[in-house]
C-alpha cells in the first residue's frame, strides 16, 4: 500500500495518509489517559480517609529552610530537641535514685549504686542546663533573623 500511494501521489501523499490513519489512535490515546485519570479519582473520593487538599498560601510559614532564618529555626528545633531529652534522662535517673533507700542500714553495694546515681544525676544536671542555654541562644538567633527578614521585606514594599 505505501508504495502504491508513493506512485500515484508522491511523499506528501504518503504522509497524508499516515496523518490520516494515526488520528484514531490519538483520540484513543487522550480517551484513555482522561478515562484513567477519572477513574483514579473517583477511587481517592471513595477511599475512607481521603481528604481533597486544600492548601491556604496564608497557612505556609514562608520561611526558606536555606536561608539564614530557616538554618536558625532548625538549630532553634534540634536545640529543643536535646534539651528535652536531657530533662527526660534526668527524669529517668530520678526515678531510679528515689528506688534506692538512704538509709545506712542497708548494704554498701546500695550506697554505692546511690552515690553513682547521685553523680549521674549532678551530671546530667548540667548537661541539662547546657541544652536550654543552647536552646536559649537559637531561639534568640531565630527571633533576630525573623526581625531581619520583616525589616527587609517592608523595606522591598515600601
Amino acid at each position: 500500500m505505501p508504495i502504491t500511494l508513493l506512485l500515484l501521489g508522491g511523499l506528501e501523499t504518503l504522509q497524508t495518509a499516515a496523518i490520516v490513519g494515526g488520528i484514531p489512535l490519538i483520540v484513543i490515546s487522550v480517551l484513555l489517559g482522561g478515562s484513567a485519570i477519572r477513574a483514579a479519582m473517583v477511587d481517592l473520593r471513595r477511599h475512607p480517609e481521603y481528604q481533597f487538599p486544600i492548601i491556604n498560601i496564608e497557612d505556609v510559614t514562608g520561611i526558606d529552610p536555606w536561608s539564614d532564618a530557616g538554618i536558625a529555626q532548625k538549630r532553634f528545633e534540634r536545640a529543643i530537641k536535646v534539651a528535652q531529652q536531657a530533662k527526660n534522662q534526668q527524669q529517668e535517673i530520678l526515678a531510679e535514685l528515689y528506688k534506692v533507700p538512704r538509709e545506712s542500714q542497708y548494704d554498701e553495694e546500695r550506697q554505692r549504686r546511690r552515690a553513682e546515681l547521685e553523680e549521674k544525676l549532678m551530671e546530667d544536671n548540667e548537661r541539662r542546663a547546657q541544652a536550654s542555654e543552647a536552646a536559649r541562644r537559637a531561639r534568640e538567633e531565630f527571633t533576630v533573623e525573623m526581625r531581619y527578614r520583616e525589616q527587609q521585606q517592608k523595606t522591598t514594599t515600601a
